[in-house]
Parts: structure tokens; C-alpha cells; sequence
């Protein structure tokens, strides 16, 4: 078992450099609240890199990140929180990818620049445990993301059609992190047909931290939930509580429950 997961590593090293130490990192800690997001980033790159040994060639690898087009999340009482997407949560991944020779499109409602959340742009999210690697990792993000003009100008839903979804052919559906996916991605039906289209063709679809929420989209077009009895994971109701502290006010749900309620064997 040992020697296994020595390989593994090697082979994800060889694959992905830092963002594979990274990995390596943040699953082998789980000492503090980033600890356990390194770890759960590192699962998403396992994922990536499962994903990169499964595609038949370079020339058909390719990428839909759905995307919010939110940054201010309503709460009750009348308040408001600035949110948007997390930036390691976004581009740690799409590094792994870009080293792999993939392709990104991407996507969200209304076909603005998805917000960043201001609280995520900082070098300590990328590396807890070694700031030296953090550091490199939040300059090539930086980098990554001012590369990416379909970042700045992503396709609606709406435009990504069951036909011009065909004629790409994207290998795989990423949704990254963030509160945006809680605004307005779990009740957008043009992205729950995306969903039931990479659902129906047996195609890869990834979603990290609050990501997840956004699968109840698919649930608007077609019942039963197609999820549902799934296990996953999402942001925790207690993690939120922190989140309502810092904020002032809470919530009007929470991914989690609204998961559970829908049919999700969830593991928080």
C-alpha cells in the first residue's frame, strides 16, 4: 500500500509539479480550517488528474467551468455579504489542467466577469504548511487568471445550447467554489440542462467547496433529482456559522441541508 501510494505521488508529481505537492500537503494535514481546504482541493486534483489519464488526446481535452455571475449574497434582515468565487478554489485545478495541455470554456448566467471574493485573494489559502509554495502558487494564479479572456467574457448558459454543447464536446464540468453557486446557479434551469446533458453522456462533472449546491439546478427540468443517492461532500452548516458571525445576519439556507433534502447522501 505504501509503495502504491508512493507511485501515486510520483505520478501526480510528474503530472503537476507544485499543485501535485500541494495535494500531497494538504491530504496528508488536516491540522486547521486550511489544512482541511488544501485537502479538499487536493481531492479535486485527483479527480483532475483521473480525468487527464482517461482522455483519448490533447486535441479533444477540454474544460466547462460554470461560473456564477453574483458577488453580493442577499441574508436575512435586509443585509448583504460581498462573495464571488475563491480563487485557489477556481485556479488551483485549471493549473493542474493547463500543465496537462486542457483547454478551458467557460461559462455563467448573465456572460459578465465572475466576482471574485475579495476574502479569498491571499497567498495563505494556496499552502498552510509551506509558504514558500503558497506564494508561487498565488503568482501563477494571478497570472492564470489575467490570461484567461473567457474568464473576463464567459458564453451564458443560455448560449451553450445541447447543439453547440455537442459541438465542443467538453470532456469534463467544473464548478468551482465560493458563496456565488448559492445566488444563482442551484435555480438556474439552463444550467441544469448543462448538467443533465454531461450527466446523460456519462461525462465527468467536478464540484468543490459550495459547488456542489449548483447540482440541484438539474432538478428543475427533470424529476427525479438525477443525484440523487449520490455521496458528497459541501461547505458545512457549521462552517457557515462562522461565516453568519463575521456577516451579522444568516443565511436563507444552507447547501447542505438543501442537498439532503433533495436526496444527497451527504458527508459534512
Amino acid at each position: 500500500a505504501a509503495r502504491t501510494s508512493r507511485t501515486r505521488r510520483r505520478r501526480l508529481s510528474d503530472a503537476f509539479g507544485d499543485i501535485a505537492f500541494l495535494a500531497h500537503r494538504g491530504a496528508m494535514a488536516r491540522r486547521s480550517a486550511l489544512c482541511a481546504r488544501a485537502a479538499a482541493i487536493a481531492a479535486v486534483v485527483v479527480a483532475v488528474a483521473s480525468t487527464v489519464a482517461a482522455a483519448p488526446n490533447a486535441c479533444t481535452r477540454n474544460v466547462l467551468v460554470a461560473m456564477s455571475s453574483a458577488g453580493t449574497l442577499p441574508l436575512r434582515g435586509g443585509k448583504n455579504a460581498t462573495i464571488g468565487y475563491y480563487l485557489d478554489e477556481l485556479t488551483i485545478p485549471l493549473m493542474g489542467l493547463q500543465d496537462a495541455g486542457w483547454n478551458f470554456t467557460f461559462a455563467n448566467p448573465k456572460g459578465n466577469s465572475p466576482p471574485m471574493d475579495p476574502r479569498s485573494d491571499a497567498p495563505h489559502y494556496f499552502s498552510p504548511l509551506s509558504p514558500p509554495l503558497a506564494d508561487r502558487l498565488y503568482a501563477r494564479a494571478h497570472a492564470l487568471i489575467a490570461s484567461l479572456p473567457g474568464l473576463a467574457a464567459p458564453h451564458t448558459y443560455a448560449a451553450l445550447t445541447d447543439d453547440v454543447l455537442a459541438a465542443m464536446d467538453p470532456d469534463m464540468l467544473y464548478i468551482p467554489g465560493g458563496h456565488a453557486p448559492i445566488v444563482d446557479m442551484w435555480n438556474n434551469a439552463e444550467l441544469g440542462r448543462i448538467l443533465l446533458w454531461f450527466h446523460d453522456r456519462a461525462k465527468p462533472i467536478v464540484a468543490l467547496c459550495h459547488g456542489p449546491v449548483a447540482l440541484l439546478a438539474a432538478n428543475i427540468t427533470r424529476q427525479p433529482w438525477v443525484f440523487a443517492g449520490r455521496r458528497m461532500t459541501v461547505f458545512s452548516d457549521a462552517g457557515e456559522a462562522n461565516n453568519e458571525a463575521r456577516w451579522g445576519a444568516k443565511m436563507f439556507f444552507y447547501p447542505a441541508d438543501a442537498l439532503a433534502q433533495a436526496g444527497a447522501v451527504m458527508d459534512v
